[in-house]
């Protein structure tokens, strides 16, 4: 079992006070223009070394990077928005008992290249009553994650054995992204992002469809690989 899904109050305390000291600032946050919290200087500092790490922070650069990726398959880069809100953190804790206070929200471009592989055709999309994505609809991930309207924990881990979470919000249509938890680099890693169209009998979320379409987009992530941020 993940460490992060056990019940161990005294220790997840602990862990998340050292994260907030150390990565995340916290009174009086800073929000980016994505709505996730601004990465503090010394993170902005560590990440700089990383000749494949890019911090974006506006819808227009996440879009631009999206494009990147899809147009030169030899970009394997990482993108990083920004840092989780802590009242997102708390909400997830709540509903899924997973902690990511101090966390940090990352797309690396192999990413992007698997979900408009498999949610980028109109004709396939549009058969299951989806949206096929743009660039402009993936750069609104980190909307999705700094402001969910609701979190669930998926019962299976992704491929590379992470746990994975499903951030759903409505934004005229229905928004999903699978996020797959990163302990070792205390990051959320974009797995996958589709979009179901709204019926008038949506309400905020429609559990059966939901839970079908996580396993499926869960297990055929292909994994990113390992990396460490830079210390």
């Amino acid at each position: 079992m993940d460490a992060s899904i056990e019940e161990v109050p005294v220790q997840a305390a602990a862990e998340r006070l050292n994260r907030q000291n150390n990565t995340a600032p916290q009174a009086g946050a800073v929000t980016n223009e994505n709505g996730l919290n601004v990465l503090s200087e010394q993170g902005q500092v560590n990440l700089s070394s990383g000749k494949k790490n890019k911090i974006v922070s506006t819808f227009s650069d996440a879009a631009a990077f999206i494009q990147s990726a899809l147009s030169n398959k030899q970009n394997v880069g990482r993108v990083y928005l920004g840092m989780v809100p802590e009242p997102t953190a708390q909400k997830v804790l709540m509903d899924t008992g997973i902690d990511i206070s101090g966390y940090s929200a990352v797309i690396p471009s192999g990413s992007v290249r698997h979900m408009f592989k498999r949610h980028g055709d109109p004709i396939q999309e549009a058969a299951v009553g989806q949206i096929p994505l743009t660039p402009e609809i993936a750069a609104k991930i980190p909307e999705i994650i700094a402001g969910p309207d609701k979190v669930t924990l998926s019962p299976k881990a992704d491929v590379s054995g992470r746990p994975a979470l499903l951030f759903e919000k409505s934004i005229a249509d229905q928004y999903i992204t699978v996020q797959a938890v990163s302990n070792g680099t205390h990051s959320l890693q974009t797995d996958t992002l589709y979009v179901r169209k709204k019926t008038p009998q949506d309400t905020v979320s429609n559990t059966s469809a939901d839970a079908q379409a996580l396993n499926s987009n869960v297990r055929n992530v292909p994994p990113q690989g390992s990396f460490s941020i830079p210390l």
